[in-house]
């Protein structure tokens, strides 16, 4: 019942005219049932309050949901579990009828289109707000998804995803930047509440797709979106496994490897350059040390014990084959070299190794790694006649 206010006690001694001593109270309601917020405690009875009439309250619910956007974080931290699933009952809600209607091509499906677009905006800000800015309270999603009942949405969500990517080149907005940051948290939902399984596999396939469009866009603004998603490829992978072999996954490894291709090597700071342009420079940079760093996990990941060797075969021949472009690169970049020099090491350790994983039947791979020595110490002699020495052979 209290809001949150301080308040002084003044403490007197017997007889004394003036106070001897203060406490400062802090009194705060931390419950439920006091003091919500209006457009919290609208969402969580948007059942009364809109669904009976929902056809016509839309608009309403509509400025609702966007409204819940200015809600402040703690209030989202507090109400979390009760938020997410009134709203993706919702999200279940709008997708299904604008679904039906679209079959038989009624007007009232853009209305219902509409407003499962605010839904999904909405969730995706209290996912990123509370969960992916916020690492303290990670707790919450995974007490939820482990406590929760939710409708069949699988499929929709994921081609929200979709649109968003597709349109990235013409509308990319804040919503599409909070995926990037979310986009395993999203599929984490996703995985546990398919209805059809063909249906999620088709539009999981053009996900992957689209990620790699999105990665092979070169524009400056894209970048900050770039880097924070090749961080969350791995958890991609993990998202996508239940309904994808380990071949399919490898090769979605691969096309998200070429579509990154060799962007940031050697785009480093210069001293005395413009501030801004050294700023851009470092981001760029970062793409190819990220890229570098998830080729790595995958080498430590599930899909080295995968049971396919064709799998296995791709997802090495792309590790190294990637190291090759770092290190034969005319571009100097000792980061990046290191960087590359760490997945060949990897390929061998899980090769050779105490923790070896995989045992190459053909001796192909070992026959590679060995070749490689050779044009390697070539490649480092000319990096440290060019550094050492200014030769430029």
């Amino acid at each position: 019942m209290f809001v949150k206010k301080v308040r002084n006690v003044d403490i007197y001694a017997p007889g004394a005219g003036t106070p001897s001593g203060s406490v400062e109270i802090d009194l705060e309601y931390v419950g439920k049932n006091y003091n919500v917020d209006t457009y919290v405690e609208m969402v969580l009875n948007w059942k009364t309050i809109f669904e009976p009439t929902i056809q016509n309250t839309d608009k309403n619910l509509i400025s609702t949901l966007n409204k819940l956007k200015r809600v402040p974080v703690t209030t989202l931290i507090k109400f979390f579990p009760e938020l997410m699933t009134n709203l993706l009952n919702i999200y279940a809600l709008a997708s299904d009828k604008h679904q039906l209607l679209s079959v038989y091509g009624s007007a009232r499906e853009t209305k219902f289109k509409a407003l499962s677009d605010a839904t999904f905006s909405v969730i995706v800000h209290v996912l990123d707000l509370v969960i992916a800015r916020q690492e303290e309270y990670v707790y919450l999603f995974e007490r939820f998804m482990e406590n929760c009942g939710l409708p069949s949405i699988g499929e929709y969500l994921v081609s929200d995803l979709n649109e968003y990517f597709s349109t990235f080149e013409d509308s990319w907005n804040s919503t599409g930047r909070a995926i990037c940051r979310i986009v395993p948290l999203i599929l984490r939902i996703a995985n546990v509440t398919v209805a059809d399984s063909a249906s999620f596999v088709s539009t999981a396939a053009k996900f992957a797709d689209l990620i790699s469009i999105f990665l092979s866009a070169t524009r400056p603004a894209f970048v900050p979106d770039q880097l924070v998603l090749i961080e969350n490829l791995e958890l991609v992978l993990e998202g996508l496994r239940d309904f994808f072999d380990d071949l399919q996954l490898v090769k979605f490894v691969e096309s998200w490897s070429e579509a990154l291709g060799l962007r940031g090597l050697g785009a480093l700071e210069e001293d005395g350059g413009n501030a801004l342009a050294n700023k851009m420079k470092s981001k760029e940079h970062r793409i190819i040390i990220n890229k570098l760093f998830f080729l790595n996990r995958t080498l430590q990941s599930f899909l080295v014990d995968t049971e396919s060797a064709q799998a296995r075969e791709i997802l090495y021949c792309n590790a190294i084959y990637n190291f090759c472009k770092v290190i034969t690169s005319d571009i100097i970049d000792v980061d990046a070299y290191r960087l590359a020099m760490g997945v060949w090491l990897t390929v061998c350790n899980t090769s050779f190794g105490p923790d070896k994983r995989w045992y190459d039947e053909t001796g192909d791979l070992y026959l590679i790694l060995c070749e490689i020595f050779m044009p390697l110490n070539k490649q480092f002699m000319k990096l440290m006649n060019r550094i050492l020495l200014g030769i430029d052979d």
